[in-house]
């Protein structure tokens, strides 16, 4: 395979994507570039504050408001105005362009394939949530959005979830490249060996740890609620951990206040050193959205309990390795807590099958490997 120009489009670094790009970067069949803009000031899409081992260059941007989030938080679509010409500059061969989320970076993107007869690569997770009426504008940006994804060279999606979203849409089986989303499973186990050993855990105490932005969409009052009636039934003997930032972070500690909640830990956001937590815990519970921490919490050897989160779920968790909740409420939640807490070798049996399972069937090679493919198949077609 001969050298591959490949453009990448994403509205900013996220930490969590630096591997990604790095792999990629460090790879001999591609020369690539991140084209990425400038923090989001309405929501949490901020650029991660690092130096970058990957070429990458920041575009001006233009937000383009578009409505507003049950939160009352103002919607808005990045807008890189200049991304046209820098894409001319660099002429790829192929583009992978983040989807609905940064919809008209990635309609120049494909304007430019069109232009160029370039393969144009969708990168997305579909649609988790239930179908919704749409407005006039909204319906206008619905079809775009189809169209797009119906006319790429090839989609790369999160999970199965997605998938079936898109061949549901109409997209041919062939061109939808299911890469579950994870986090770099290499580096952590390499970080899980440096820290395991400064790790204390207290065996006479069941912690349970949630790992993500604090968001209204997380749930996390039904974590509390359930971890309050599992404390008060055993004495005690349970911890939470709550570990991150974000705009609810306020309201959900209000809550605790307000329910007389004790053991909880707030640590607020961690990145580095936060394996810590995952190894000194005996589950990981995620009420709400969300998705790549639940891969970490199986690369540490976890239960997971989980509902609806970002369609990985759906690979990642089954009887194998933790409980996925068709309803998650406190009651739900609690009766598994529970039993997790009374039955330690199911507890211990559900650990080894997470870290086996991701390490080996959904690795962050898999992933890359896949994504991969993706570009092998576009441009062979």
């Amino acid at each position: 395979m001969h050298t591959i120009k490949l453009a990448i489009v994403y509205q900013v670094v996220f930490h969590y994507r630096i591997p990604f790009y790095e792999r990629i970067f460090s790879d001999p069949d591609f020369t690539s570039i991140l084209f990425h803009g400038n923090d989001n000031p309405y929501n949490k899409s901020k650029n991660y504050d690092a130096t970058f081992k990957f070429q990458h260059k920041k575009l001006n941007t233009i937000f383009i408001p578009y409505g507003k989030e049950d939160s009352g938080i103002r919607k808005v679509m990045p807008l890189f105005p200049n991304l046209l010409f820098r894409l001319f500059a660099f002429r790829p061969d192929v583009i992978l362009c983040e989807g609905t989320s940064a919809l008209p970076n990635a309609l120049i993107s494909f304007i430019y394939c069109r232009l160029f007869r370039k393969p144009f690569i969708w990168w997305s997770l579909g649609r988790i949530k239930k179908e919704r009426k749409y407005s006039k504008t909204s319906s206008k940006l619905e079809s775009l959005i189809t169209y797009l994804e119906c006319n790429a060279s090839a989609i790369f999606t999160y999970s199965t979830t997605g998938k079936n979203y898109f061949v549901g849409k109409g997209v041919d089986p062939e061109k939808v490249f299911v890469g579950v989303n994870v986090i770099d499973t290499n580096k952590r186990l390499s970080e899980i060996k440096m820290v395991i050993k400064n790790c204390r855990k207290d065996k006479n105490i069941f912690q349970i740890l949630f790992v993500g932005a604090i968001l209204k969409e997380k749930h996390l009052e039904i974590l509390i609620d359930a971890f309050n009636m599992l404390c008060h039934k055993y004495s005690k003997k349970v911890n939470l951990v709550i570990v991150g930032d974000g705009s609810y972070l306020a309201n959900i500690k209000e809550y605790a206040q307000k329910t007389e909640s004790e053991n909880i830990l707030f640590t607020g956001k961690i990145i580095e050193g936060v394996s810590r937590y995952f190894l000194e815990s005996d589950v990981f519970v995620l009420p709400g959205l969300g998705g790549l921490a639940i891969s970490d919490a199986m690369v540490h050897g976890l239960p997971v309990i989980t509902s609806t989160a970002d369609g990985t779920e759906i690979d990642l968790v089954t009887t194998e390795t933790g409980f996925l909740l068709d309803n998650m409420t406190v009651e739900n939640l609690f009766n598994k807590l529970e039993l997790l807490f009374l039955n330690p070798r199911l507890k211990e049996k559900l650990s080894s099958n997470s870290k086996k399972i991701i390490t080996t069937l959904y690795s962050f090679d898999n992933y890359y490997n896949i994504f991969k493919d993706s570009a092998k198949y576009v441009l062979k077609s």
